[in-house]
């Protein structure tokens, strides 16, 4: 496991909090937000110029979105945003607005222990689960596990998944 922070850079490898628009439909705000654009050449080389994104969400249920031309992301699996069970954001969504002061950002290597002071962080490599592994797809499947995304305004912990042939990302948020 590499842990990475996520630095300011104009040419970065991340555009940080995409517009809410890159949903479609577009989802209550209170209850999903996209948090950032990983192009997947950062964790497999072999994937650059794939766009992955990490969409955080208030609902413990697995989420797939699928890659349209036009560049936005489709739902794509049952998820019901509307759930009147779905927790909201504790801050609303314009915390995120505090996160980073610019859109496109770098993954910077940070050693693990000092990972709680900074907004965003990455956990490259094999996945540590919070619950259990939620039957994550596998490569039998097409998919490759791009990494885990942690936040300080949110309390739950997403994991993707992502499939390049059928451009889908595997989304599940867990709470500890």
């Amino acid at each position: 496991m590499r842990t990475h922070i996520l630095e300011a850079d104009e040419a970065g490898t991340c555009q940080l909090r995409p517009d809410h628009d890159t949903v479609i439909p577009t989802l209550d705000r209170k209850v999903i937000q996209p948090l950032a654009i990983l192009d997947a050449g950062a964790v497999h080389p072999e994937l650059a110029g794939h766009k992955v994104p990490f969409f955080q969400f208030f609902i413990n249920e697995v989420c797939c979105f699928q890659l349209q031309e036009d560049g936005t992301w489709t739902l794509v699996s049952n998820f019901d945003a509307t759930l009147k069970w779905a927790e909201p954001f504790e801050e609303g969504p314009e915390v995120f607005s505090r996160i980073a002061p610019v859109a496109n950002v770098a993954l910077v290597e940070r050693d693990p222990i000092n990972e709680r002071d900074v907004g965003v962080w990455f956990d490259l490599g094999p996945p540590r689960w919070v619950q259990h592994d939620d039957e994550a797809p596998g490569e039998d499947e097409g998919y490759v596990y791009i990494g885990r995304m942690d936040n300080y305004c949110a309390a739950g912990t997403i994991y993707v998944y992502y499939n390049p042939e059928q451009r889908i990302a595997w989304h599940v948020c867990q709470f500890s």
